[in-house]
């Protein structure tokens, strides 16, 4: 009870920030995240020693930690921690302990080779494969669909191995974390995930919640404890979460007696002249000398330009779309997953009557 107090306290104090942070600056500083996992890190020490847990299951934190700081640490002919750099000759050897550590465990724990096997792909393919545009594997680069269909088939497979030959019940709790992390890594290199502050975020509060909270009141409204790991339920409660802003842009354009459908669900209007001041995307285009519009703008145009094109055929006010950080509808996620459990079960219970 006192070890989930503390971590929601945590999470509510970092997340906050990097919300204030991404909303004001649309950046978020990589120190948050670092500060946050270890917290995460040192509450789950803290809850192994409580418990009086056998001390062999200690050594999982090692590949899980690699693996969290592999976010944060680029490999290269020099480090430099404060810049997020390390030396290869130091990286890679470490990634092969991380590796060893985790056949040891296997060994230790009688778990099947084949899940051995599969589990280690996926640590090579995270510690050792960059995922960019183009697959040169002598530099240790993978095209990032290339890279992100092997994850996923690989994770696949691991769970059915799992269902097929059983795992240690605490073990495969902690494994969990490390396969949420590599499932986060999916979505950003898949691109749904567009920011690399909310994968890096996703990515710590697998390690600092990994949990099911313990008190009581709530524990009805997740449906399938122990099961679905928690930090699933903290994205779907932000995605159904962040189904509320078109509501919120229908709401705020109807006061303003501005209704256009689509757009009044998108966005809203803005004098042009503020537009560059403000992180927006216009809604507008031209196109043949008329303006036109534009449902889902792409996030790569220089908006500069086209704003100059709108004045030029004389627009004053356009339909804008906010930028707004998915950090918003995490941070509520996090503190609705504690507070109410899981709310796309809840919308299910009410559905069905059960």
């Amino acid at each position: 009870m006192i070890l989930d107090v503390i971590r929601v306290t945590a999470g509510i104090i970092f997340l906050g920030y990097a919300s204030f942070s991404d909303l004001k600056t649309r950046r978020v500083d990589d120190k948050i995240w670092v500060i946050m996992g270890f917290i995460g890190f040192l509450i789950l020490i803290g809850q192994f020693c409580s418990e009086k847990m056998d001390p062999v299951y200690y050594l999982i934190f090692i590949p899980i930690m690699l693996l969290f700081f592999s976010c944060f640490l680029e490999t290269g002919e020099k480090t430099n921690l404060l810049q997020g750099r390390i030396k290869k000759e130091i990286w890679f050897p470490l990634c092969v302990f991380g590796i060893i550590v985790f056949i040891y465990l296997a060994y230790r724990f009688q778990v099947h080779y084949y899940l051995v096997v599969v589990f280690i792909l996926l640590l090579f393919f995270s510690f050792f494969l960059e995922a960019e545009e183009k697959t040169d594997l002598r530099k240790g680069e993978i095209n990032r669909k290339i890279w992100a269909s092997l994850c996923v088939f690989e994770i696949i497979v691991f769970i059915y191995l799992v269902y097929r030959f059983g795992l240690d019940y605490l073990l495969l709790k902690l494994i969990t974390i490390p396969l949420f992390m590599l499932f986060v890594f999916i979505l950003y290199n898949l691109r749904l995930l567009f920011g690399g502050a909310d994968a890096k975020a996703l990515i710590t509060i697998a390690l600092l919640t990994p949990f099911y909270p313990n008190w009581t009141p709530f524990l009805r409204y997740f449906i399938v404890k122990d099961v679905w790991p928690f930090p699933i339920i903290v994205l779907t409660n932000a995605l159904i979460l962040s189904l509320t802003i078109p509501i919120a842009f229908l709401i705020y354009n109807a006061s303003r007696k501005d209704f256009h459908f689509p757009l009044s669900f998108l966005g809203y209007k803005m004098d042009i002249d503020s537009v560059e001041k403000k992180f927006v995307w216009p809604l507008e285009k031209v196109k043949n000398e008329k303006i036109v519009k534009v449902f889902l703008p792409k996030k790569d145009e220089n908006t500069k330009e086209e704003i100059q094109r709108l004045k030029a055929v004389g627009a004053k006010r356009i339909w804008v779309t906010s930028k707004i950080p998915f950090m918003l509808p995490l941070s509520a996620g996090f503190i609705t997953s504690f507070l109410a459990g899981d709310i796309m079960f809840r919308i299910v219970r009410m559905i069905w009557g059960i």
